[in-house]
C-alpha cells in the first residue's frame, strides 16, 4: 500500500499592489539649472535643422533678419562697441557677431529661467 499525502495549497491572501515610491523632488538649484539649460539649448538650436528643409527660407527668413538686427543694435547701443558689428557668414562662429549673439542668448535664457520659475 502506498500512502499518498495530499497537500492542499493554502490560499494566499493577495496583497494589494504597492504604488511606486514618489519621485524625489528636484532641489531648487537643480530646477534652475535645468530650466536655464533647456531654454538656452532651445534658443541656441533654433531653427537648427529645420532651416535645411525646402522652403524654410520663407518661413525662417524673418528670424534670421531680426536676429541680425538685434545683435547689431546690441553691439552698438548696449555694449557701446567702437566699431559697428558686421554679419559675415564664415561658418566658424568665431566673429564678433556670433559672440554677441551667444551673449544675448545667455541673457534671454536667464530671463526665461526666472519667468519659468515664477510661473511654476
Amino acid at each position: 500500500m502506498e500512502t499518498q499525502l495530499q497537500v492542499e495549497a493554502e490560499p494566499q491572501a493577495q496583497q494589494p499592489a504597492q504604488a511606486p515610491a514618489p519621485a524625489k523632488a528636484w532641489s531648487l538649484p537643480t530646477r534652475l539649472a535645468f530650466r536655464f539649460g533647456f531654454v538656452y539649448l532651445v534658443l541656441y538650436s533654433f531653427p537648427g535643422p529645420l532651416a535645411f528643409l525646402p522652403g524654410a527660407d520663407s518661413v525662417f527668413g524673418w528670424y534670421f533678419t531680426a536676429t541680425q538686427k538685434v545683435v547689431i543694435f546690441a553691439g552698438a547701443h548696449v555694449l557701446h562697441l567702437g566699431q559697428p558689428v558686421q554679419y559675415v557668414p564664415t561658418g566658424s562662429g568665431d566673429t564678433m557677431h556670433d559672440y554677441i549673439q551667444n551673449l544675448l542668448i545667455l541673457v534671454i535664457a536667464g530671463i526665461g529661467m526666472v519667468v519659468w520659475s515664477v510661473l511654476d
